[in-house]
């Protein structure tokens, strides 16, 4: 009877402090996967490539048009590109990411901070990678426990492949 009061006792405090344990680790992998993906930052804020400059082009054109730019942008027609004929964006493009980073756009201007749609743009990848890096986490924790969680978080965190398609700048359809 006594020995079932000095277990359970224990066991209680060590799970309290591994909860305090795995929370601090999570928030360090966070941190390490933000802060090698912002490191480009050091040169400024631009877009790398030409396919997020596209995205950009996309992204602009619909704040350019409010609420409304969501309709508009399956009827635009991009006489500034694929010169002489120019380009029917809205049947040829892939409108997920400028429509997720428009509207996160319109919702932040909605409730009066005002943002830069370059510097949306630039840091949008990295936030995205934050996300991913916490749902790695839950989907290991779900599957094997909460040290694979955390090593599944960890690995996405510095895997050079993700770190390649969520870097800051990279504004492309592979950063969701």
């Amino acid at each position: 009877m006594m020995a079932k009061i000095f277990e359970s006792k224990p066991l209680k405090i060590l799970r309290g402090r591994r909860g305090v344990v795995e929370a601090f680790l999570l928030t360090s992998i966070i941190l390490l996967g933000f802060a090698i993906r912002i490191l480009p930052l050091r040169w400024g804020v631009y877009l790398m490539e030409f396919d997020p400059w596209m995205q950009f082009k996309e992204l602009n054109y619909i704040i350019e048009r409010g609420w409304k730019g969501f309709i508009d942008f399956f009827s635009w027609h991009d006489y500034s590109s694929w010169y002489p004929h120019g380009r029917n964006v809205g049947r040829t493009a892939f409108p997920g990411l400028p429509f997720m980073a428009a509207f996160i756009y319109h919702v932040l201007h909605g409730l009066g901070l005002e943002i830069n749609a370059l510097e949306l743009a630039a840091f949008f990848p990295p936030a995205m990678a934050i996300l991913s890096i916490v749902f790695a986490y839950l989907l290991g924790r779900e599957l094997g426990g909460g040290h694979a969680g955390l090593l599944s978080a960890f690995f996405l965190a510095i895997s050079t492949a993700h770190i390649e398609r969520s870097l800051f700048g990279w504004f492309d359809d592979e950063c969701i």
